[in-house]
């Protein structure tokens, strides 16, 4: 387990580009509370895709080897920022065996669901979604 963040009191406005690569955000989650796990893996083959992972501002992940979801046992915990958009995105340092570079994502909140999305990236374009703290 990853040691969690300090908490962050304000967040930048979610960036559109990191090294002039575009950021396609392609969700927008709601969470029911302000810490998370993440477990993050390759999606249904595990193929050498190697990502950095940034979380508000800071990196969780740097060139990580995404594995297999039954070899990784690797959990990041983050601290959200009640009533503001926070962000995850995910930079493909390569494409893997099998293009894009995919990342499975599943976000625990510890109160509600547990939600799994795919994050696609490329070499021009980097994948990414936003979560919202909401308890109610």
């Amino acid at each position: 387990v990853y040691k969690r963040q300090p908490p962050i009191k304000t967040i930048p406005v979610p960036p559109t580009a990191f090294e002039n690569t575009p950021i396609d955000y392609g969700r927008t989650i709601t969470v029911r509370s302000d810490k998370l796990k993440f477990l993050i893996y390759d999606h249904e083959e595990e193929d050498g895709d190697t990502v950095s992972i940034n979380f508000n501002g800071q990196w969780i992940a740097n060139k990580y080897a995404i594995r297999h979801k039954h070899k990784n046992k690797e959990v990041f915990e983050v601290s959200v920022v009640p009533k503001a958009e926070n962000y995850l995105f995910s930079k493909a340092w390569n494409l893997g065996g099998i293009p894009p570079n995919t990342l499975t994502l599943e976000i625990d909140d510890g109160v509600g669901r547990v939600r799994v999305l795919t994050i696609n990236s490329d070499l021009k374009k980097s994948g990414g979604v936003k979560i919202v703290f909401d308890p109610d």
